[in-house]
């Protein structure tokens, strides 16, 4: 009897750990499907060129590219110019020597000539295999208005996209997930005028002083500060100017700094 006892509950110990071993093979399994289907998330600092490849039969519509681009706001990115206006073509008007000009503007975009030939006036939906890789610049097309002859007219330039969180999506799968981070100047200009604004303490005028460096991006008379650290932020600014290409002619005049409200101002 007390045999028979032991028997059952050696069974019923072995019963649990199959029934446990089974639990996390599935999950297992679960949790591998969930990461191939989920595409982790790649960065990219602004402007990079961003890779990615098509080998699919994809659904086609007139004047549509076999993938589309959406930011975090489930937004379709604008890849293309516009097909409006006339026949077969988008059309863009510029201002050129006080006169409105016109030009038709064939489908443009920067992936490549099959996908990007021309606008179509035949409406249509087909499947078709695609087999290419991709590179996008991180462009898209903005309209913007102007001003000529007293009139308002409408063109679109290629802008850069914000930074953010952004899908590739082909027949509506997610294909790859990426983040556009600020270009490395970009973050270390952020950086700079942090340390500008912590250095800008005073007591009275002679405390400040003009760190003038010619500078597109910190411009004429932004970099008054405490004299204690005007030379280290003049050769971190000098490096920026060298690095990024920030030089140019600047015709400032060079205020005397004062101190106002404890904190150094032209």
């Amino acid at each position: 009897m007390r045999k028979i006892i032991i028997d059952s509950k050696i069974k019923i110990l072995i019963g649990i750990l199959i029934v446990g071993l089974v639990l996390i093979g599935g999950l297992w399994i679960l949790g591998n499907r969930s990461s191939e289907s989920v595409p982790s998330k790649e960065i990219y600092r602004k402007g990079e060129l961003i890779e990615f490849s098509i080998n699919a039969k994809v659904k086609l519509w007139t004047n549509e590219l076999p993938f589309k681009i959406v930011n975090e706001k489930e937004e379709s990115v604008k890849l293309k110019h516009s097909c409006g206006g006339v026949v077969g073509c988008g059309f863009d008007q510029y201002c050129e020597n006080g006169k409105i000009v016109g030009k038709d503007v064939y489908q443009i975009c920067c992936f490549s000539k099959e996908w990007c030939s021309g606008c179509s006036d035949v409406i249509f939906q087909r499947e078709e295999y695609v087999n290419e890789t991709f590179v996008w610049n991180q462009k898209e097309y903005a309209e913007i208005t102007e001003e000529c002859e007293g009139k308002t007219i409408h063109r679109e330039v290629k802008k850069q996209v914000p930074e953010g969180k952004y899908q590739i999506i082909v027949n509506g799968k997610v294909i790859k997930e990426f983040v556009i981070v600020p270009s490395e100047c970009e973050s270390w200009k952020q950086r700079i005028e942090e340390k500008i604004a912590n250095s800008k303490y005073c007591n009275e005028d002679s405390d400040c002083i003009n760190v003038f460096v010619p500078s597109c991006t910190f411009g004429c008379n932004k970099i008054i500060v405490n004299k204690d650290k005007a030379d280290k932020l003049k050769r971190e600014v000098e490096k920026f100017v060298e690095k990024c290409n920030d030089s140019c002619l600047l015709k400032c005049l060079k205020l005397t700094p004062r101190c106002i409200d404890n904190k150094c101002q032209p």
